[in-house]
């Protein structure tokens, strides 16, 4: 049988709980969305699709306003690694 198990607000000697997740773990899903988000955007530029914040949320499912936050880092790499394969 499958019982609910709460967590105390506080521990003793005024500890909070521990996270669920640790910072490094949130700076892994930034870095697995922003390359996402560049291999979209590639996607979209190399079949002559302008890409928009919209098209973006739809494909992603981000919030428009976490897309505006990490496009400019996803625009970089996506021309990074254009640039690369264009060269090789």
């Amino acid at each position: 049988m499958i019982r609910n198990q709460y967590r105390p607000a506080a521990q003793p000697q005024g500890r909070t709980p521990r996270q669920s997740c640790a910072p490094s773990c949130l700076t892994g899903m930034r870095e697995r969305l922003i390359d996402r988000m560049a291999d979209d955007m590639r996607v979209f530029a190399g079949s002559g699709v302008s890409v928009t914040v919209e098209l973006l949320a739809g494909r992603t499912g981000a919030s428009p306003a976490l897309i505006a936050r990490l496009a400019p880092v996803a625009a970089k790499r996506a021309r990074r690694a254009s640039v690369r394969s264009v060269v090789r």
